[in-house]
């Protein structure tokens, strides 16, 4: 996997631009990481194409989604007891499809020992 290729497309995910990629290089990094811990023992990254650099871009997208969320960012409103913030449902829902649809490239790719990239909703 290239660190800089994940940020390349972690920064079009998340519509940051280029002078933001420093901010988020850590998340890239960790997901680059995770992803290889759960690499098949036979799996040569080279001959899996652009399909790891676009999941731990994924990957970095859905931690980026999830610590907004958690932080409060985001637009929405609250009215006495009540809030909606919609824009983080469908940043999360959003993050998820990203993953999803990557998760089918790679899972050939990937060890099946009961570990799963997901949320429970």
């Amino acid at each position: 996997m290239s660190i800089d290729e994940v940020i390349a497309i972690f920064l079009k995910l998340a519509e940051l631009s280029e002078s933001e990629s420093g901010n988020y290089q850590n998340f890239c990094e960790d997901a680059v990481r995770s992803l290889r811990a759960r690499l098949k023992s036979d799996i040569n990254e080279e001959e899996c194409g652009d399909s790891l650099n676009r999941a731990a871009a994924a990957l970095a997208f859905i931690r980026y989604v999830q610590r907004n969320i958690a932080n409060g960012e985001g637009s929405g409103f609250k009215v006495g007891e009540i809030s909606v913030n919609s824009t983080n449902e469908n940043s999360m829902k959003y993050a998820d499809a990203v993953w999803e649809d990557v998760l089918l490239e790679i899972k050939d790719f990937l060890r099946d020992d009961g570990f799963i990239f997901g949320r429970i909703l």
